[in-house]
């Protein structure tokens, strides 16, 4: 795979045209713009991002963190990376793997998709919405880790049956699927839009 590495500030929207790539926010680094600060296009297909900088969105309306469109992406957010925005991570592609140790926050929502994807959170998303999403995702919370919301948790739109909603406990993985639970600051109840508590 070619590689893409940014090591220094960069004051422009970081734009992801390519396939089967790897790009690297080093971790000294910081990506700021209007608008989308990363651009995954969706004429790009099987990339890896990297991201152990910052990442900052700026713009009342169309300020995104790291906006997708792009299928088979991968975006790995190391534990000392902070991405804001006013959605922190938008999505609209398909087989989309996010894994994330640091910090994604958004001012409406932590993390927006209308595909199914995975999301394995190991740090914090948060938002008016934390995770907004449809049926069929699949959401890790790790041990320590924070999804939150001042609002809602997290959303599941439509064919809530399919998800998947993880927690790690000492002893063993629970599934979420289908029983109402209030864990680590949130609800999730099996039906369509349930809204969770704070």
């Amino acid at each position: 795979m070619a590689k893409h590495v940014i090591k220094h500030d960069r004051d422009k929207s970081w734009v992801i045209d390519g396939d089967n790539s790897v790009w690297i926010l080093k971790s000294k680094a910081e990506v700021s713009a209007f608008g989308a600060a990363i651009n995954v296009l969706g004429t790009s297909e099987g990339n890896v991002l990297r991201l152990y900088g910052d990442v900052h969105a700026n713009g009342a309306l169309t300020a995104v963190g790291i906006r997708i469109d792009g299928d088979d992406t991968k975006v790995i957010v190391g534990g000392n990376s902070d991405i804001t925005g006013r959605i922190g991570v938008r999505n609209s592609a398909e087989s989309v793997d996010i894994r994330n140790r640091g910090d994604i926050e958004g001012d409406k929502q932590g993390i927006a998709t209308t595909e199914i994807i995975a999301i394995d959170n190991y740090g914090s998303i948060s938002g008016q919405t934390g995770i907004d999403a449809v049926g069929g995702t699949r959401i890790v919370n790790g041990k320590h880790a924070e999804i939150s919301g001042t609002h809602v948790g997290i959303e599941i739109s439509g064919g809530c049956r399919d998800h998947q909603l993880w927690r790690h406990t000492r002893r063993r993985r629970r599934n979420f699927h289908d029983q109402p639970q209030r864990q680590r600051g949130y609800e999730f109840r099996g039906d369509p839009r349930r809204r969770g508590a704070r």
